[in-house]
C-alpha cells in the first residue's frame, strides 16, 4: 500500500499524485490539513510534504526515480 501525505495547495504533492496516477499505482492520499493526518505525519518523524510511504520505503519530496521503484 502506498500512502501519500500532502495538501491540495502543494505543487510537489500534485506532481507525486500525477506521477503515481500515470504509472497506474494505487495510493491513499492523506491531506495534512486534517489534524489526524498531520499528527500521523509528525508521528513518522517528518514535517515536510509530500511524503510517500510504502512498507519500509519513505520518499520525501517529489523524486520520480524513487517513485518508479515502488
Amino acid at each position: 500500500m502506498i500512502i501519500v501525505y500532502g495538501a491540495e495547495w502543494c505543487q510537489p504533492c500534485k506532481r507525486v499524485k500525477a506521477h503515481l496516477d500515470k504509472s497506474g499505482k494505487e495510493y491513499i492520499f492523506k491531506d495534512i490539513s486534517i489534524e489526524e493526518n498531520s499528527e500521523e505525519l509528525n508521528g513518522l518523524g517528518f514535517k515536510s510534504i509530500p511524503l510517500v510511504v510504502s512498507g519500509d520505503i519513505t520518499i520525501s519530496g517529489y523524486n520520480p526515480e524513487e517513485l518508479n521503484k515502488l
